[in-house]
Formats: C-alpha cells, structure tokens, sequence
C-alpha cells in the first residue's frame, strides 16, 4: 500500500502481493482480518484510520 499511494488496491491484488499465491474465493475475509490487525498496530484510533483507509467494495489504500 504505502508503495502504491493513493491508488486502491483489490483485496486479490493485496492477497498475491503478500502471499505470492493465486487469489481464491476466501481471500477477502483473511485481508480484512490482517488489515484490521495492521490497524490495531499502526493506528491512533483504529475505528478511524488516518494511514489505511478502506474504499468500500474496491479495496484499500493509503494516502499521501
């Protein structure tokens, strides 16, 4: 994410980043899990993330 400022990135795209593994079906579930993870760690308020940020339906991203 934070090579990719400002652009949104699928929870596929982050999956096979990550893991280097082809995306199926159950993916989005594990990043959601390890986003909120992230957030808990680099977050002031996690409930109101200023670092991560999440479009809805598309994926998450970080801002400049």
């Amino acid at each position: 994410l934070v090579r990719h400022k400002n652009q949104v990135l699928a929870l596929s795209q982050i999956y096979e980043g990550v893991w280097h593994e082809e995306a199926y079906y159950g993916v989005q579930n594990t990043v959601m899990v390890h986003m909120r993870n992230l957030r808990r760690k680099i977050e002031d308020d996690p409930k109101n993330p200023q670092l991560v940020k999440t479009l809805w339906g598309r994926g998450y991203y970080c801002e400049e």
